[in-house]
């Protein structure tokens, strides 16, 4: 039992509460994951590229492919996602947008990115999806303009 004393809603009329946490519900596991690439990844021009990682820093409930690029539900609920994805080699005046993949559709754009003068540059952002019990999300970057890489 864990009891707190709040203070008092009028003088004279202190608040108690008592709350038993053994009738609360905590669960064992929660989905939660970090990926990421030790190395570069080119991407396409005027394609989506997917992007995929080579090394998994924690999965809580093995939910995500790391060949595929693919973090899969394994409950039904809502689900935050955020990334931050480096770049390099950009060429003068280039254009890459974010796009999140529902079971291999595109869901929607999460992030864009206008570069100038060839400096690398960092797209990050975050977004949050509904999603059933085996849905997939995958993320890709669609370029306009050749010679960029991905620094993950």
């Amino acid at each position: 039992m864990i009891k707190q004393r709040f203070g008092p809603k009028n003088p004279g009329n202190p608040i108690m509460q008592i709350v038993d946490i053994s009738k609360m519900w905590i669960p064992s596991a929660v989905s939660g994951f970090r990926t990421y690439n030790t190395g570069t990844q080119a991407i396409g021009i005027n394609t989506d590229t997917l992007i995929v990682y080579n090394t998994v820093d924690f999965d809580n409930l093995s939910e995500v492919t790391t060949a595929t690029g693919r973090f899969t539900a394994s409950v039904s609920g809502k689900y935050t996602f955020s990334y931050c994805i480096g770049t390099s080699n950009v060429s003068t005046s280039a254009y890459a947008s974010i796009r999140c993949n529902l079971n291999g559709s595109l869901y929607s754009f999460v992030g864009d990115l206008a570069a100038t003068n060839g400096w690398p540059t960092d797209l990050l952002g975050s977004f949050v999806m509904s999603l059933n019990a085996g849905d997939y999300v995958t993320l890709s970057i669609y370029a306009t303009t050749p010679g960029w890489t991905i620094d993950v």
